[in-house]
């Protein structure tokens, strides 16, 4: 499996998780997502991650999305965003193509402003995230 079609798996974990809270098992077992029950290791670092890191990402997602709030977001961009700060935060993945990805999935599953949305908040992060390493590679 492609690492794009592993991440728009845990997209569509987060997603479901994101109405009900459902863990990964329930997710499954209950709303059978998949047509399969074969869940990629990445999709499962993925989906706890950004569980275990939620707080960190949201306020970073609530810090940089001027003039919107976290409930008036669209869950497909809120889902989209905290994967791409995960990722960014956690595994390393460069900016450029955490937002490339990010977008891409949200043009597939947003409405026609979530991808450049999604797009602007990722590339401040991203702007955010150089300026804080840069800053603690001077303090070193």
């Amino acid at each position: 499996m492609r690492r794009r079609d592993e991440r728009r798996q845990a997209f569509l974990l987060l997603f479901e998780n994101s109405f009900h809270g459902y863990g990964l098992a329930e997710i499954i077992k209950i709303k059978k997502v998949f047509k399969d029950s074969n869940i990629c290791e990445f999709a499962k670092v993925i989906f706890f991650g950004v569980n275990k890191h939620k707080d960190e990402i949201e306020k970073m997602i609530c810090e940089n999305s001027t003039f919107w709030k976290k409930d008036r977001l669209s869950r497909v961009a809120l889902c989209l965003l905290k994967i791409a700060i995960f990722e960014m935060l956690y595994n390393n993945l460069p900016e450029s193509i955490a937002i490339n990805e990010a977008v891409d999935l949200a043009k597939e599953y947003g409405t026609d402003g979530d991808w450049s949305f999604v797009n602007g908040v990722l590339s401040t992060v991203g702007k955010m995230l150089k300026r804080d390493n840069a800053n603690a590679s001077c303090k070193g």
